[in-house]
């Protein structure tokens, strides 16, 4: 007979099974649309514990100053500012006080609500980090980004991923359909994260990047000695180093895309830099779209420079098939901040008649995640495969992938 402790009921019950994407997704989608208007309204004031507070703004960049000026606009106060760079402090940014993060614990960390507003693929940020190293410095009410622009819909939506989670909720079918076109476990996991993200902006389950350059991922694309590149939104020619450094500099062309001149002038000193190779690389300067024409832009020099409205530099607008050297295209990469629709319908004759490789970003909006797909479905040929990766943290650089079966590199 053997002895010993009897096992305790934890001990002997079965280990616990994680869900299925297929499962998370109906749980996902099972919260009705006016329970979600009710969360996302009501979420600010929950975590400013029930009183409409101050606020001071955890970040002084870009997005600080967005958010500043979203909030006088709605005649809400900010007290101050905190950044992490020391050069900023004692000093104001649009006429508020920049702080020490400590300094401002230590002032306003019992009466105020923080509000993170760091937020961007680069720089190795996590949202929840900075939640917390407020909290642990003292302060008593702290909010995410997304959090405070729930409340101020009007004033701040859509914020690339960003949106009302219960505008995804009223999509169900679009929703379902996408996910349904990935038939890889690895890709219908990230979608299913990256709609958790939209609905909840818990980043937690996002992944953090792969190791492989972005558009080029070894698991899913087999390049070969003749390719064509496309690159709408070439900004500084960073695409363009990889796809070299991926083909080994064996490829036929490129033609890279870029509206912004001060973007376009660092990607044309590249491209002089490659000598010969640079001779196979044309630099244009136009904008995509579903319509040749003229657009508003804003020319800022930096990654997000994108389509204006009624502001900014006015740039030529082409479809892909008035674009010259486009016609031979064999691999379409497409980041031009959330206008990759227009963008791909005025490539669908091309697209239809060579049937490429395409790399299409589907971060810019949150509806980009199931509209993507589903525009190019209705788009492409048959004999299509579809991947999902995502190359930096907080729903950033999510890359949707239609890949011709004979193309594919992981074809199981």
């Amino acid at each position: 007979m053997t002895t010993g402790a009897t096992p305790s009921a934890d001990d002997s019950a079965p280990p616990a099974v994680s869900p299925s994407p297929a499962e998370e997704l109906d749980r996902l989608l099972a919260e009705p649309v006016a329970d979600a208007q009710a969360r996302e309204s009501g979420r600010l004031g929950e975590l400013s514990g029930g009183v409409e507070r101050p606020m001071v703004l955890h970040g002084a960049g870009r997005l600080g100053r967005r958010t500043l000026a979203g909030l006088r606009a709605v005649g809400r106060e900010v007290l101050a500012f905190t950044d992490n760079d020391p050069g900023r402090w004692g000093g104001g940014v649009d006429g508020v006080e920049v702080l020490s993060t400590a300094e401002a614990a230590r002032r306003y960390g019992e009466s105020a609500l923080f509000v993170v507003t760091v937020w961007r693929s680069e720089g190795g940020f996590v949202t929840a980090a900075l939640c917390d190293d407020l909290r642990a410095l003292g302060c008593r009410y702290v909010a995410r980004l997304g959090e405070l622009y729930w409340a101020y819909p009007e004033r701040f939506l859509p914020y690339y991923g960003i949106d009302l989670p219960s505008r995804a909720l009223a999509e169900p079918g679009a929703v379902r359909a996408a996910f349904a076109m990935f038939d890889d476990e690895r890709s219908r996991a990230e979608f299913v994260a990256q709609l958790r993200w939209r609905l909840t902006l818990d980043a937690s389950g996002l992944a953090r990047g792969t190791a492989h350059p972005i558009y080029f991922a070894p698991d899913v694309v087999r390049l070969h000695d003749h390719e064509t590149l496309v690159d709408a939104g070439a900004y500084d020619g960073d695409t363009l180093r990889a796809f070299i450094g991926a083909t080994g500099g064996r490829f036929r062309a490129a033609v890279a895309l870029e509206p912004d001149p001060y973007n376009r002038a660092r990607l044309t000193d590249y491209a002089a830099s490659l000598g010969a190779l640079g001779q196979r690389v044309a630099v244009l300067p136009f904008a995509l779209g579903a319509s040749d024409g003229e657009v508003r832009f804003t020319a800022d020099g930096t990654a997000g420079a994108r389509l204006a409205g009624d502001e900014g530099l006015t740039v030529a607008l082409r479809r892909l098939s008035s674009v010259e050297g486009a016609r031979a295209m064999t691999f379409f990469k497409l980041d031009i901040e959330g206008a990759e629709p227009d963008a791909l319908a005025g490539a669908a004759e091309i697209i239809q008649r060579n049937r490429p490789l395409l790399a299409v970003c589907a971060y810019h909006l949150q509806a980009h995640l199931w509209q993507l797909p589903l525009q190019l479905l209705a788009m492409l040929p048959t004999g299509y495969r579809w991947r999902l990766r995502a190359y930096s943290a907080e729903g950033f650089d999510l890359v949707l992938y239609a890949v011709p079966d004979e193309r594919l590199a992981d074809p199981a």
